[in-house]
């Protein structure tokens, strides 16, 4: 779990991880010391380890694994505003070894009280296995093999998991794990299942692998963090080109993203069914669109530094 100012959302995160019914798991947590708010403290009375690295979530990944992966046979990483469901382990596992698979999608549900977070709650839906979405669940050997994430590309975040994505594409089998037949909603904690009841959308618990706590998240802070993220996804488009990342190109091109994923393999029924929020989706993608144009043409970050409020010094 690699954090930066995680401390809002990290403890229901690292909580969802004890609870896993997979006996074996172990929570490795990398704290960026540049936190300015509670989260190491919070990681050192959670996690089982705790590292201090200072850069961005690749680095972060890579030290995890460098320090506790080669004893490891799989490995999963959670973001601190992420919250597991309690057999999601227990069954990637299960699935993985029955399909002989190398890595693994499952389905993400996005919570929040604000117009942002219920415009991509409907929307993420739409992107389960597909070219916008990416493996969190990978063997070690596939990880190794690879040689992890890529710190020299992505020296600024944005894309790092699309790019190993793709590198991983190329050496293993993979899937995506459909929850609807393992029913866990008495399994939830008392405290997530709070946190659910309080939100603005409704979350499918009975099928959801990963909760996304987005709480109030703003127009304004979605759109700030795309702006940093897009100094990473620009560096993952100009990388060397190959199959399965030819793959991946498809979420930037504006066919596919406005259009192709939300009507593909029946899920213009969905659109169909909520045109209104479908319509609030388009009008996000429209704004991030023209963002990314913006930065293009701009060529340069953020000026006021990263969505985590991170110290420069």
């Amino acid at each position: 779990m690699p954090v930066a100012n995680g401390a809002r959302t990290m403890s229901n995160a690292m909580e969802s991880v004890v609870r896993q019914s997979w006996p074996r798991v172990q929570l490795v947590t990398v704290v960026d010391p540049r936190s300015n708010d509670d989260s190491l403290g919070i990681a050192t009375g959670h996690s089982q380890h705790v590292l201090q690295v200072r850069g961005e979530r690749s680095k972060k990944i890579n030290e995890a694994f460098a320090a506790f992966g080669r004893s490891a046979d799989w490995v999963f990483w959670l973001d601190a505003d992420m919250i597991m469901s309690p057999r999601l382990i227990e069954c990637l596992v299960s699935f993985s070894f029955s399909r002989d698979l190398g890595a693994c999608y499952t389905s993400e549900q996005i919570l929040g009280t604000s117009w942002t977070t219920r415009t991509r709650s409907f929307e993420r839906h739409f992107f389960n296995g597909t070219p916008v979405d990416s493996f969190r669940w990978v063997s070690c050997a596939a990880f190794a093999d690879v040689g992890g994430m890529s710190e020299e590309v992505f020296d600024i975040a944005g894309g790092e998991e699309w790019d190993l994505d793709a590198r991983i594409r190329e050496r293993v089998a993979f899937d995506f794990l459909d929850l609807s037949d393992h029913r866990q909603i008495e399994e939830w904690s008392p405290a997530v299942l709070g946190l659910v009841k309080r939100q603005s959308v409704k979350a499918n618990l009975a099928r959801v692998g990963i909760l996304h706590d987005d709480g109030k998240l703003s127009l304004s802070d979605f759109l700030r963090k795309k702006w940093y993220y897009m100094g990473g996804l620009s560096a993952y488009t100009q990388a060397a080109e190959n199959e399965a990342r030819h793959h991946h190109r498809q979420m930037l091109n504006p066919l596919y993203r406005l259009v192709t994923v939300y009507v593909e393999q029946g899920k213009w029924r969905r659109v169909l069914r909520h045109p209104l929020m479908f319509l609030n989706v388009l009008a996000l993608r429209l704004m991030v669109s023209l963002e990314y144009v913006a930065h293009k043409l701009t060529a340069r970050r953020m000026s006021h530094g990263d969505p985590y409020g991170l110290s420069k010094s």
